[in-house]
């Protein structure tokens, strides 16, 4: 398994916070806030953010920015909270095969079997 380097040759992974480890209620809602466009304080507010996650609020949403290139997980060419969003979320709570897909793949989406999905995934974690 890899990760996405970007230009500058840092790597991208589901590993917002930088704490090391890609957690759906930590990481995976971050993903879910910042695809429903909120910023800041509503980003990272009500815990969302690990214990022990070594980054500013500032960092965090900078890591979000540089991931969007790896968010589209459905492959249908924008980022949805309800689509690749739950999916991020759904595969983090370990959600299996067609239930990982069920009813939140888009219809436009050029990825849509669970296997394409969780291998989508799998790439960029930590």
């Amino acid at each position: 398994f890899g990760f996405f380097a970007t230009s500058f040759g840092e790597s991208i992974s589901w590993d917002f916070d930088g704490n090391g480890t890609a957690d759906a209620l930590t990481d995976g809602l971050l993903f879910l806030r910042y695809a429903f466009n909120l910023r800041g304080s509503l980003l990272v507010g009500d815990g969302v953010v690990a214990s022990d996650s070594p980054l500013t609020t500032a960092e965090i949403q900078s890591n979000l920015e540089k991931a969007e290139v790896i968010m589209d997980i459905d492959g249908n060419g924008s980022i949805g909270a309800l689509s690749d969003g739950l999916l991020l979320l759904r595969y983090m709570f370990g959600i299996p095969d067609e239930m990982l897909v069920n009813g939140v793949i888009a219809a436009d989406a050029t990825r849509s079997s669970a296997e394409d999905i969780s291998q989508r995934i799998e790439l960029y974690m930590p």
